[in-house]
């Protein structure tokens, strides 16, 4: 946009192929702040990232809690890393709309920079396709949690409902690969509608997946540490795949452990408090 242009050079910013920032938002003028896919890093950084490259409501949020001291310096919130480091975004980055020919269209994968393809090893890439739903593909990566979603209709889709499931564990998806395989799943679309997929798109699953793993990291008392730790000790040379006796392993100890009835309560818990909008489950005060 030459408009924009003239405005970021009557303004004596640096600009290299796109505004430049730092890793708080700012450009080289203190006051000016700019986030967005007009911008780029520092050549500093060394890095081949942009603000393009990741989801653009995570940044505005970043960007959001940078600004927020300068209107309310009372404000204590949590220190940020150095400027040095560039800050971690961990929402998937998502594309979508409606099409030429009326098609309704969504892509969603884990952030990567510019056009460069994913690199990360995949085990499993989920297809189906029908003339009734239309197409739709889901990709595994090796750990077995939801790496990307792609999906083409001519019909309206549940959107926000696919969007919640960007890095679930597919087994929590009503053991969607082992289904897939077994090929039980002739249409992603109508098993992805089915009623005991409403618990996963409810609002506060995030909120219970987080109490898990702050469970998981909980120490179990005395020197025994947590299930988090002895996890991580099963790993070596960075391999963190896991062979079925580590799996039985930790099964053992799961469920001898006292994490595993601490479980069962939050997850009952989350089924009876929120039992008004997922009466498809059943849970003790209902027998």
């Amino acid at each position: 946009d030459p408009l924009a242009f003239q405005a970021m050079n009557h303004a004596c910013l640096v600009f290299d192929h796109r505004l430049v920032v730092d890793t708080s938002f700012h450009t080289n003028d203190p006051h000016i702040f700019a986030a967005g896919p007009v911008t780029k890093y520092s050549r500093r950084y060394h890095s081949q990232w942009s603000h393009s490259d990741y989801n653009a409501k995570e940044v505005g949020q970043k960007l959001a809690m940078t600004v927020l001291t300068l209107f309310d310096p009372s404000l204590h919130l949590p220190s940020s890393p150095s400027q040095q480091v560039q800050p971690s975004y961990t929402l998937a980055k998502v594309q979508g709309g409606v099409i030429a020919g009326g098609l309704h269209y969504l892509h969603m994968d884990k952030p990567h920079p510019g056009n460069e393809p994913l690199t990360d090893p995949c085990d499993h890439v989920l297809l189906t396709e029908s003339e009734e739903n239309g197409y739709f593909s889901i990709r595994i990566n090796q750990y077995d949690t939801i790496d990307s979603i792609t999906c083409l209709s001519r019909t309206p889709f549940e959107v926000h409902n696919y969007l919640s499931l960007y890095g679930v564990n597919e087994k929590c998806i009503n053991n969607l690969l082992a289904r897939y395989h077994e090929k039980l799943i002739p249409d992603l679309y109508s098993f992805l509608r089915e009623p005991w997929s409403m618990a996963i798109y409810h609002d506060r699953f995030a909120e219970l997946q987080q109490e898990i793993v702050e469970l998981l990291r909980t120490p179990l008392g005395g020197d025994n540490p947590s299930m988090e730790d002895r996890i991580k000790q099963l790993v070596i040379d960075g391999d963190y795949r896991i062979s079925e006796d580590q799996k039985q392993t930790i099964s053992k100890l799961f469920v001898n452990s006292p994490v595993k009835d601490a479980l069962e309560q939050k997850l009952l818990h989350y089924l009876n408090h929120n039992g008004y909008h997922l009466p498809m489950y059943a849970h003790p005060q209902l027998l």
